[in-house]
């Protein structure tokens, strides 16, 4: 434990990604709390349809209980859950989160919560456990992620949550609007990325063809059909994945020749796999998610200094001219058929780029997420 810790005020905070995954806004989120707080992150749990992953995603000890250590010290856990989702589901995950909570999360008296998705396992905690504050971190449109009924959970999740927290912060303007018409206090603080880490890669020597590259989760929200289309008009180039492959379809892409997929890489090679890139890519289908999605991969390609070509999502507008948004998919391709024409990007224009991502280091756009909790008192609603 590291010196003074235990003087800390107890925050438990319950992420919406795996702590050893993709690092992302969560963890970011939690390190900087951990400077004031003594953090317990809890890794998310499934809220969908069982699938068989789902046995191992269950098992707490096969997702991580230790101690991570970093500048401050912040515990991880995994909770036990029964996978799947319905009544009975969710009447025997409230009996399992409850035991769990009083033995395994221990949260002190007074506590501050951090809750991140509208799931079974906040409300139990805020029903079960009160905390003295209750911050709700917003950074998508959740419900979006669903269909039929469990798109409805979401809601009814995300409105009592809304009901019982004192602050929402946002991470994108339209996520903004959305909730400043459900709670009185909505704060943004919008993502960023660590420009340092990525300006300071290089592109290696290596093959000249040039790359046109993605690097994210790749999901539903993902414009498959617009990939195999610039796969085959520009079919000198390689187009480079990189993440986790989520989406239920899209696999067809992989047999085009000019296509490789890595898979999901650690995060310390991302800076270095990004530099190679001559174009990064925003191929994102236009829809009630990706409208309200502020992409982490925007700042991390321009700190890398790379051209990006982005379809219409709003917080993409902003960042013209260092942004090519454009309204379709054919301009999609004649913007990346430019960029490649013009041949490498020169020095120049890569340094522009990055001094213009200096402006949107993590640590000047959590800023307002941070000064939230220098707040003393209560931040949840009677």
């Amino acid at each position: 434990m590291t010196e003074g810790a235990d003087q800390k005020p107890s925050l438990v905070y319950l992420g919406p990604v795996e702590w050893d995954g993709l690092r992302q806004r969560p963890q970011r989120e939690a390190l900087l709390l951990s400077e004031d707080f003594r953090v317990t992150y809890v890794n998310p749990v499934a809220a969908r349809s069982f699938s068989l992953r789902d046995w191992r995603r269950a098992i707490p000890w096969f997702r991580g209980r230790r101690r991570v250590r970093t500048e401050t010290d912040i515990r991880v856990l995994g909770c036990w859950h029964w996978p799947g989702v319905g009544p009975l589901a969710d009447a025997l995950n409230a009996l399992f989160f409850s035991w769990q909570i009083s033995r395994r999360i221990r949260p002190e008296s007074d506590y501050t919560l951090v809750v991140t998705t509208p799931s079974l396992l906040a409300l139990t905690m805020i029903r079960f456990r009160r905390p003295g504050r209750l911050v709700y971190s917003c950074m998508d449109n959740f419900p979006a992620f669903h269909r039929g009924e469990a798109a409805e959970r979401m809601r009814r999740f995300e409105e009592e949550i809304l009901s019982r927290c004192g602050t929402v912060v946002v991470s994108s303007r339209p996520l903004f609007e959305r909730m400043s018409s459900r709670h009185p206090r909505v704060i943004l603080s919008p993502n960023g990325a660590e420009v340092e880490r990525f300006a300071a890669a290089r592109r290696e020597p290596g093959p000249s063809r040039p790359v046109l590259g993605y690097c994210g989760t790749i999901g539903d929200w993902v414009d498959f059909d617009l990939l195999e289309r610039m796969a085959d008009r520009f079919p000198n180039a390689e187009l480079l994945l990189v993440g986790p492959w989520t989406a239920r379809g899209g696999k067809r892409l992989l047999t085009k020749p000019n296509v490789l997929w890595l898979g999901g890489r650690p995060s310390e090679e991302i800076p270095w796999i990004m530099a190679s890139f001559d174009v990064g890519l925003i191929p994102f289908e236009v829809n009630d998610l990706t409208v309200c999605v502020n992409p982490i991969k925007l700042y991390e390609y321009l700190a890398a200094g790379i051209p990006v070509v982005s379809t219409a999502i709003p917080e993409a507008e902003p960042h013209r001219p260092f942004v090519d948004v454009v309204a379709d998919g054919e301009a999609f391709l004649q913007a990346v058929g430019k960029l490649l024409a013009a041949g490498p990007s020169p020095v120049s224009g890569r340094e522009a780029r990055r001094r213009y991502a200096a402006g949107f280091s993590w640590e000047k756009t959590l800023a307002p997420f941070r000064a939230e909790f220098s707040l003393h008192g209560r931040t949840e609603r009677p």
